[in-house]
């Protein structure tokens, strides 16, 4: 929901056996109570919903293009339209609060410029499971995942010219990948800061310990709020 808005919008998560995947609804109810409807079906999987300030438009991340977008639907009716074609796959969805501006995630390559970024691997190349590695760092696999040396950043996207900024450069995961989550960060209400969760312990394999920092919108270096060990978040 957003402010002074009337209408709540949620996912519904429907479990596939005959694709064996989870496909992901968008549904919108009354804020006063009512009856639920379906806003935006599937089979692709649609999430992280978000209403702008005014309540007319939603903004969503749907796989629908073959990669996680953002996508904006217009609350009074119409058909779905991309906002991103990134080079990468898009979490932690939010509006900055003067709604002009979007702050979306994403794992890239920190010492490569956000034009060489690719989502995938290159065309004809083997699997990344298959391919010799070396290490010589932890973590350099997550759970079920490699993580191939990529990054958690965050990224400003302005509405009216389309253009990428990065937030959080650097060879650290901005929202973290342990004991974090998609949306681990937020823009404070005037516009001037964004404040996320970050390990910026030496050995990130080793600790839990992600800490609030914040960094001025216009650019900088972080500033560490909390210091106490443990996850904050």
């Amino acid at each position: 929901s957003a402010p002074g808005t009337d209408r709540l919008v949620f996912e519904v998560a429907w479990h596939r056996l005959d694709a064996n995947k989870v496909v992901k609804e968008l549904w919108v109810v009354p804020a006063a109570g009512g009856q639920p409807c379906p806003l935006v079906r599937g089979p692709h999987s649609n999430g992280s919903p978000r209403l702008s300030a005014d309540g007319r438009t939603l903004a969503f991340i749907s796989d629908r293009s073959g990669s996680r977008q953002v996508w904006f639907l217009p609350m009074a009716g119409g058909e779905a339209a991309r906002l991103t074609d990134l080079p990468f796959e898009v979490s932690g969805l939010r509006f900055t609060p003067d709604g002009g501006a979007l702050v979306v995630a994403g794992a890239v390559d920190p010492a490569a410029p956000l034009a060489s970024q690719a989502a995938g691997g290159a065309s004809g190349s083997p699997p990344l499971e298959s391919r010799p590695r070396r290490s010589t760092s932890l973590l350099f696999r997550h759970w079920d995942s490699w993580r191939g040396g990529k990054r958690n950043h965050l990224f400003a996207v302005s509405l009216a010219s389309g253009h990428v900024r990065e937030l959080t450069p650097g060879d650290r995961d901005v929202p973290p990948i342990a004991l974090g989550g998609t949306c681990d960060h937020d823009v404070s209400p005037d516009g001037t800061e964004l404040a996320f969760a970050m390990n910026d312990d030496p050995v990130v394999a080793l600790s839990t310990s992600n800490a609030i920092h914040v960094v001025p919108w216009a650019g900088g270096a972080p500033r560490r709020l909390t210091a106490s060990r443990g996850c904050q978040a």
